[in-house]
């Protein structure tokens, strides 16, 4: 990343809101270091000035990450049984692992950008194949299946032709908005079937909570992340707090969904003719 004038917040009192303040400044290093500001001089003050009241709520964001795989580990150790799906508990895996990752290189004062390219080829892997499994229609199944050997084709292409450069302090500007819009819609798609074969027992069934989860946090991903290149800071600060709080709201359903699983008296027979058998049967 270069001199980045993000790291000259270093030379501020030591004190936990200035350590906030700078670990909040380097989250978004990535997006910021690429913006012209009108002022040299005044880059510093006013990239403090943008992050003064975000510190809270990005901690607030990166500990929320945390939550769906601690909780789920804790329920595990207590009940010793493991139902949940394997591709989704790996995610929790992947989510937690990924964002202690990035939050160390922040603190080495490392650039993190290439780490999420990593992450988003894993990621899209990960779940769809969850959802996948969660289809009633074979042909949909293997299509959402089929779209994984696909996509890593296009992630590798775009690497291979430069399209989209593997680098150390650039985000995936391709690859990932095609994950978020993919997921997105296989998440809708699939909401939608539980909805309609299930919606009276919608709140004791875990998929649900975790559909809701992904269909709402990738589509307005989507749609966030398409101003992310806009040099108009106070529009990227107003984008800044949505992605944050969506990322809470993302994880709290998530975490919902842990504890509805774990708290059914036998995930692993769904009752009689529901929604639930049929996919189960199928698999």
């Amino acid at each position: 990343m270069g001199n980045s004038a993000l790291l000259q917040i270093k030379s501020l009192p030591n004190s936990p809101s200035t350590f906030l303040l700078e670990l909040t400044a380097k989250y978004y290093d990535p997006i910021l270091d690429r913006i012209p500001f009108t002022d040299p001089q005044a880059r510093h003050k006013q990239q403090l000035t943008m992050f003064s009241n975000l510190p809270g709520l990005i901690t607030a964001s990166i500990i929320s990450t945390l939550l769906p795989f601690v909780v789920w580990q804790a329920l595990w150790w207590r009940r010793r049984r493991s139902f949940f799906p394997a591709a989704l508990w790996l995610f929790f895996l992947l989510a937690a692992a990924t964002e202690i990752i990035i939050l160390t290189h922040n603190l080495l004062h490392k650039p993190s950008a290439w780490i999420v390219h990593i992450y988003t080829a894993i990621e899209y892997g990960l779940l769809a194949h969850a959802l996948s499994a969660w289809q009633e229609s074979p042909a949909i199944r293997k299509a959402i299946r089929a779209s994984i050997p696909a996509y890593l084709c296009l992630y590798l292409l775009a690497r291979v032709t430069g399209i989209e450069p593997f680098e150390a302090t650039t985000i995936n500007y391709l690859t990932r908005p095609i994950a978020l819009l993919l997921i997105s819609g296989f998440s809708w798609y699939t909401l939608s079937q539980t909805w309609l074969h299930d919606s009276e027992k919608l709140s004791r069934n875990f998929r649900f909570w975790i559909l809701i989860s992904l269909a709402g946090y990738y589509s307005s991903s989507v749609m966030l992340d398409a101003f992310l290149y806009t040099a108009n800071h106070d529009v990227l600060l107003h984008i800044f707090h949505a992605r944050a709080i969506l990322n809470i709201l993302h994880n709290i359903l998530f975490t919902i969904g842990v504890i509805v699983a774990f708290g059914s008296r036998s995930p692993e027979r769904p009752e009689e003719g529901s929604y639930s058998e049929k996919i189960r049967s199928m698999q």
